[in-house]
């Protein structure tokens, strides 16, 4: 009976065509190739062909095996809505804050460089241009919020500055601009 989809054509005739083969390829490569066809043939093939019918899956929702044990979160990724006094404000950051959420993550992101980036500018004869205010009131907002609950903070967008760019990348002087083209480089 065969077992394996494959083991037919692994006669001597195939087997020779890798060994003449083999001094084109790395061992090493031949080894890994080697492995995962073992693990392939193993695996799904040999389900397959067996004959046997598929295992049945029966559901005992009277019988408690295991309970799992899942925590619900959220990402805040502020935006100018979310700024205080704005409408939406007040509301987003009371539905955090009832939400009793453990590990939310905090994720300022590009398209709005003057709200997440706290030094839009590079250091230059000693003097420094960092500016957190904008950066600091949603932090405050965002951990008031979730006061009580371990969280995630996030802070992905770095200065274009410290990316090799062709030129330095503009970037709106209104925070709540959207500036879709910060994020660039290598």
């Amino acid at each position: 009976m065969r077992r394996y989809i494959f083991s037919r054509d692994l006669r001597p005739r195939t087997l020779q065509r890798v060994t003449f083969h083999l001094r084109e390829v790395q061992l090493r490569e031949f080894i890994a190739f080697l492995v995962c066809l073992a693990s392939c043939l193993m695996s799904g093939p040999s389900i397959l062909l067996s004959g046997e019918p598929p295992a049945k899956a029966e559901v005992q929702w009277d019988k408690v095996l295991r309970v799992w044990k899942t925590s619900v979160s959220i990402q805040d990724c502020p935006e100018p809505p979310l700024r205080r006094g704005r409408p939406t404000h007040d509301p987003i950051y009371k539905a955090l804050r009832d939400l009793h959420a453990d590990y939310p993550r905090l994720q300022p992101w590009f398209p709005y460089p003057k709200m997440v980036v706290a030094e839009l500018k590079p250091p230059e004869s000693g003097k420094t241009y960092w500016d957190f205010a904008l950066m600091d009131e949603y932090t405050e907002d965002f951990m008031q919020a979730t006061a009580g609950h371990p969280v995630v903070f996030d802070f992905g967008t770095i200065p274009e500055w410290m990316i090799k760019t062709q030129a330095p990348i503009p970037y709106p002087e209104d925070p709540d601009e959207i500036a879709w083209n910060y994020s660039q480089g290598t």
